[in-house]
């Protein structure tokens, strides 16, 4: 059996180690660990100085906002829409306006000085307008001829006379309904 030491002393001389590599290691590790707790701080600090500068940007900016808004005004931009919408409608309404008055010309260039023509109506259908209106001649033959020239009118179509009758006043009166193509009374 072997013997147990009941002393915790030990019996060989304790050699001081020279400060060498042990020594040095521990510096090191201090060094770096200073080094890194001083960068952490100066970009605690830069953050920190960043984040002011920013939020007094942003400070300035929104005061110039507010300055250029009460200069400009709300209410003149609400105008300024206003006034857009307008001319953007009168633009509409100016590019789709049919000229009547080209309809009459046609007429006026195709009927025959012994016909009257009155009673004018009309309205829109997809790409024509349809007029109608009631007319007048002295005989049937002006009403023959009459229709003869609207027919050869090539702006004229669906040319339709009806309701052709002897009237009081002893000439003939009729109806007439006729469609021109909106395309030629929109560019005119």
């Amino acid at each position: 059996m072997a013997e147990i030491q009941a002393s915790f002393i030990p019996k060989k001389d304790i050699k001081r180690k020279s400060k060498g590599r042990g020594g040095f290691s521990i510096n090191i590790f201090l060094l770096i660990a200073v080094v890194i707790f001083l960068t952490a701080i100066f970009a605690s600090l830069g953050v920190l100085l960043l984040e002011k500068k920013v939020q007094a940007d942003i400070n300035q900016a929104s005061a110039e906002l507010e300055q250029e808004k009460e200069n400009f005004g709300l209410d003149a931009i609400k105008e300024f829409i206003l006034a857009s919408n307008r001319l953007q409608a009168t633009d509409e309404i100016i590019n789709n306006h049919i000229n009547v008055g080209e309809i009459f010309r046609l007429l006026e260039d195709d009927t025959l000085t012994e016909v009257v023509v009155s009673n004018f109506s009309f309205r829109t259908e997809q790409d024509k307008v349809v007029i109608t209106a009631r007319g007048s001649a002295p005989t049937y033959e002006h009403v023959a001829v009459q229709s003869q020239k609207y027919g050869e009118n090539n702006k004229i179509g669906d040319l339709i006379l009806s309701d052709v009758d002897q009237n009081r006043e002893g000439g003939v009166a009729f109806n007439i309904a006729f469609s021109v193509d909106t395309s030629y009374l929109l560019a005119n």
